[in-house]
């Protein structure tokens, strides 16, 4: 099992497009290609700041996850649609975590 934490940081003024974005049109795209979501998460403090979990069966299946999602027709759609006025990312970071043999959560 391999998770992956994306920390996105919203452009200016973006943060709650960015939010609302990700549950129309992103959790739907994960479900349709295998993209598991663990939880996302506000980081206290950072208002322009989203976190998200997610977990793969390993790191062939996110990179073929990825793939697909990235050739999404829909997202592609939605992400051209959203972005008229400008970016909603301004970064963005991606950290793929092992879990530990005493974290719980190896089966």
């Amino acid at each position: 099992m391999i998770y992956e934490l994306r920390t996105y940081t919203a452009a200016p003024g973006k943060a709650a497009a960015l939010k609302q974005r990700f549950r129309d049109h992103v959790i739907p795209g994960f479900k349709r290609h295998g993209i598991e979501l663990v939880g996302c998460w506000e980081p206290v403090g950072q208002p322009d700041q989203f976190v998200y979990l997610t977990r793969f069966a390993d790191a062939a299946a996110s990179k073929a996850a990825w793939d697909n999602f990235a050739k999404d027709e829909d997202w592609q759609r939605a992400k051209a649609e959203s972005e008229k006025a400008g970016r909603f990312l301004a970064g963005q970071s991606v950290v793929a975590l092992l879990p530990t043999d005493f974290s719980g959560l190896l089966k």
